[in-house]
């Protein structure tokens, strides 16, 4: 990871750190504990982060814009990674083909998307989080599970269209704009496969919970489905 994103990743730490640290003194305070060495050392330790806090903004501005740009792109990735595993795993258990057909082309779509998302976090030389186990409900129908993914769709549409406004680097935003039209696409897809399937009682059992593979190829364009 570039140093300028490290730096950047470590004052986010030091000013999570500084609350610990505000709220210790805030405590002595309010509890009259007297310990002249400890406080002494407290205040320093909070000045000393204020101070290295100050020098990363005015020193590291551009490395604080890409570690941000990051996080987002991995809170969008995590999004991705939901989908790419569902679609998939509900296409294997519903028995309407043309309904199986359509989730596994939503799921192929999302592993497109997460492409995007891992390459562009990787340029920026950081590291793109990986899948961790998935929760699910016990049992659902049709609708409920396509509801389900239409919820997903505009979440990930709502980041996109924040996103853009967030960060001006060009390949950022061709990327969330190319993600937004399929998202965009989807929910009008899913809309009419809710209509369609609304009168259609089956519910199916599923795990609760999906435990992906620890190593995943990201520029593979193997899907990472379940067996």
């Amino acid at each position: 990871m570039p140093f300028k994103i490290s730096v950047a990743a470590l004052k986010e730490t030091l000013e999570a750190q500084k609350l610990l640290i505000d709220s210790a003194l805030a405590e002595m305070t309010k509890e009259n504990i007297e310990a002249a060495a400890v406080k002494s050392l407290l205040e320093k330790l909070d000045g000393d982060i204020d101070s290295f806090v100050s020098k990363i903004q005015e020193d590291y501005s551009d490395g604080l814009k890409e570690y941000d740009m990051v996080k987002y792109l991995n809170n969008m990735l995590e999004i991705e990674y939901s989908g790419i595993f569902d679609y998939n795993y509900y296409a294997a258990r519903v028995s309407d083909e043309s309904l199986a057909d359509k989730l596994r082309e939503f799921g192929a779509m999302e592993l497109e998307h997460a492409h995007l998302l891992t390459r562009k976090i990787k340029k920026l030389g950081a590291i793109p989080v990986t899948p961790g186990a998935h929760e699910r409900k016990k049992h659902t129908s049709i609708v409920a599970m396509l509801k389900e993914h239409a919820k997903g769709e505009q979440e990930a549409v709502k980041l996109c269209e924040e996103g853009v406004k967030m960060f001006t680097d060009p390949e950022f935003q061709w990327i969330l704009g190319t993600i937004r039209v399929d998202e965009q696409s989807h929910q009008k897809e899913i809309k009419e496969l809710i209509k369609k399937f609304e009168n259609v009682e089956m519910v199916f059992s599923i795990q609760e919970k999906y435990n992906p593979p620890k190593d995943i190829d990201y520029d593979s364009d193997e899907p990472w489905i379940e067996g």
